[in-house]
């Protein structure tokens, strides 16, 4: 996880908006689609380089599972459902991610403060990566932020084995790299997401 740029929203959100919709399926209706859509992709590639919020898997605006999470969720945040800074697009999985924190872990609203967001938060601060692609606390957290990095792990089961694996495929490949310059390493590896690792990996 990192920290996300948000930007203000775009024009068709802000014309959707005035229209005062006060359920989030209204943005799904036939005449609307064009704005969830024009949203996500916009979230997606300019506001989070192509990565998943939570995960930072690589993602495109043509994959069929990703979509719209609300950081904080709507039946607990009823006030910000259309709060654009509460808008993360995010893969559609159960088993890490937006969909692990809702339908999994079952997130409270009380727990939101004892986690990171990626809206507000410069999530990487917080966080390390093994060779074995692991993500853990950095060692010189405070303990308050340790607990809020460990917390933020659980609540989006960071450490599940397909992104764990991944991860490490990651450090393999950067370190088979290895001779060429930064820069070049750096290119070959954009488009794979997880640019917290990769920036860790070449220091």
């Amino acid at each position: 996880m990192r920290k996300i740029n948000k930007q203000l929203p775009i024009g068709s959100f802000k014309r959707f908006l005035k229209d005062g919709p006060t359920l989030w399926r209204e943005i799904h209706l036939s005449e609307n689609q064009h704005v969830y859509k024009e949203s996500r992709d916009f979230i997606l590639i300019n506001e989070q380089n192509e990565m998943c919020g939570y995960t930072e898997l690589p993602l495109s605006e043509n994959d069929k599972d990703i979509h719209i999470d609300h950081y904080k969720k709507r039946d607990l945040f009823p006030r910000e459902t259309f709060d654009w800074n509460n808008l993360i697009v995010a893969l559609k999985s159960d088993e890490f991610g937006a969909d692990y924190k809702d339908n999994r872990y079952h997130i409270k609203k009380e727990e939101y403060s004892q986690i990171l967001n990626p809206a507000t938060d410069i999530a990487q601060d917080y966080f390390e990566y093994l060779a074995t692609g692991d993500i853990r606390p950095k060692p010189w957290l405070t303990p308050p932020e340790k607990l809020k990095a460990e917390k933020t792990i659980e609540v989006f089961n960071l450490n599940h084995a397909s992104l764990v694996n991944r991860r490490k495929g990651l450090v393999r490949m950067i370190n088979a790299y290895k001779g060429l310059r930064k820069e070049v390493v750096a290119s070959y590896i954009a488009p794979l997401g997880f640019k917290s690792l990769q920036e860790q990996e070449l220091l």
